[in-house]
């Protein structure tokens, strides 16, 4: 799939001020291989000399690595054991109980499986595991029924195979009720009641069912599969927090499904707000919502455009907002930046033919969250304190940097998929395009700083980024990921 667009490349158009994220990182370990240039930059001159072969982190200390077959895309979890999607090739199943040394067990493939990509999740409640994966699809060009293959993953370094369930519409991404009991797909927004999984039942669409305000006509918008890209629930699943994006106009929309489908949803609140992922945080006793957009990969992600352009343009970074009272969300209080996107910092990032956008990020701990973690593909993956929501700051990153091409050119990696903490470890779970999948920890620096309880590391002083066999060493070969834009909009096979 290709996105049909032609996006003019203007430079000094200025974002709306908000609270910025701070002005880079602090305390890394002295073993640590911190960024050379501005924050959340990969310098043409690190690419040339062969600096960014060996990687950046500050804060987190390398427990263990592998590499993956196929180039690596999103990624969901359960037990000890990662689910990483590639672009077009099964899904690696990770087995991470020996975190310094994770293997892969065996690659997963089906009519969903194949061609997951970013329509993967999970979700554990006990000794009950399930893993679902979809078809990968945009609202159009892509065939229907949409399948998902769902596994029993108790067993979760070799999932059982249980069905494929076929979506009348198009799915894109996929999440589970927090009891298990319901997957959400979107583009559109369906679900289907999982309760044996082994035997999935369609519970209908909810697009259908979801007012839209006057919003969406005065933005041109057309009464059809836009609500959300991502969707995400409270607790208790009766509210479901949609955003959702085209190349004009942003929403954020909060519904009250409780006791649906006897009982028709209700919306709460439906404002301007950026759309693409979505996670819930709690803040000194308040609910926020972590959400963002996208902005393409190539020359136009940059901070001089405008991010009122995005998904097309501009420098796509996570925002806070306050959605305490679901029915008057205070929409972009505070937004969580890199340097590099800075608008004053353009010609950099554009001579370092770097993407520094978000595209999807996590927290810690959604019930008393402490930090953000963000995958902004070349920046890598970026770790912000919120504990202050209004003025949120970076305090740790790592990034793989650039790894060689079979030609001996050189491609900078991407983070762009889902990232797991493990609380009682300290260690975070992440995949990256080229490099494969990374198991890091909070060093004891930054944990004292975040104000977390200390745990057993493997590092205090901290590590190098890069394992020594992967500098040398050619990428896997990788789908070109502009193929892949979550970008609602034209779109041409």
């Amino acid at each position: 799939m290709r996105v049909a667009l032609a996006v003019v490349f203007v430079f000094g158009l200025l974002a709306v001020p908000v609270a910025p994220s701070g002005a880079g990182s602090s305390g890394c370990g002295p073993l640590d291989r911190p960024e050379t240039g501005l924050q959340g930059e990969v310098p043409i001159a690190d690419q040339a000399s062969g600096r960014a072969l060996q990687g950046y982190d500050c804060g987190l200390a390398l427990v263990g690595h592998v590499a993956l077959p196929g180039a690596s895309a999103n990624m969901a979890w359960a037990g000890h054991c990662a689910y990483v999607a590639t672009s077009g090739s099964g899904i690696n199943v990770v087995d991470v109980s020996d975190a310094q040394h994770p293997k892969v067990t065996t690659t997963l493939h089906g009519p969903g499986s194949d061609l997951t990509i970013e329509t993967i999740a999970t979700k554990q409640i006990g000794s009950r595991a399930v893993l679902v994966a979809g078809r990968y699809g945009l609202t159009a060009g892509v065939p229907v029924p949409a399948p998902m293959d769902i596994y029993d993953a108790s067993d979760c370094a070799q999932p059982k195979f249980l069905t494929t369930f076929n979506f009348p519409e198009n799915i894109h991404n996929l999440t589970f009720s927090p009891d298990g009991s319901r997957v959400y797909a979107t583009l559109p927004l369906q679900a289907v009641d999982v309760h044996d999984p082994a035997h999935p039942v369609y519970l209908g669409n909810l697009e259908q069912q979801i007012p839209q305000s006057n919003l969406f006509q005065q933005a041109g918008v057309p009464n059809a599969s836009y609500l959300a890209h991502e969707v995400w629930t409270s607790s208790d699943g009766n509210l479901l927090y949609l955003g959702g994006q085209t190349p004009t106009f942003g929403w954020f929309t909060i519904a009250d499904i409780t006791g649906w489908p006897a009982r028709k949803p209700t919306v709460l609140s439906q404002v301007e707000g950026r759309g693409h992922s979505i996670r819930l945080a709690t803040i000194n006793g308040r609910t926020y919502a972590l959400h963002s957009e996208e902005s393409i990969v190539g020359p136009t992600a940059k901070g001089c455009v405008s991010p009122t352009l995005n998904p097309f343009a501009g420098a796509a970074q996570p925002w806070l907002s306050d959605v305490t009272d679901p029915t008057r969300p205070l929409m972009h209080l505070s937004q969580l930046t890199l340097a590099i996107n800075d608008p004053a910092n353009c010609a950099r990032e554009a001579a370092d033919g770097e993407n520094a956008s978000v595209h999807y990020h996590d927290v810690d701990n959604p019930q008393r969250t402490t930090f953000v973690m963000a995958s902004m593909w070349n920046a890598g993956l970026r770790i912000f304190d919120v504990r202050r929501p209004l003025q949120p700051k970076e305090v740790a990153y790592f990034n793989p940097g650039m790894f060689l091409t079979p030609s001996d050119s050189g491609v900078l990696d991407k983070a762009w998929g889902h990232v797991h903490y493990d609380e009682t470890t300290g260690r975070i779970w992440f995949a990256t395009q080229s490099g494969g999948f990374w198991v890091v920890e909070l060093e004891p620096q930054l944990r004292q700083q975040l104000g977390l309880p200390a745990v057993p590391v493997l590092h205090p002083n901290g590590t190098a980024p890069r394992p020594a066999d992967t500098i040398g060493t050619p990428a896997r070969p990788a789908v070109a990921t502009q193929q892949y834009y979550c970008v609602i909009g034209s779109v041409s096979q």
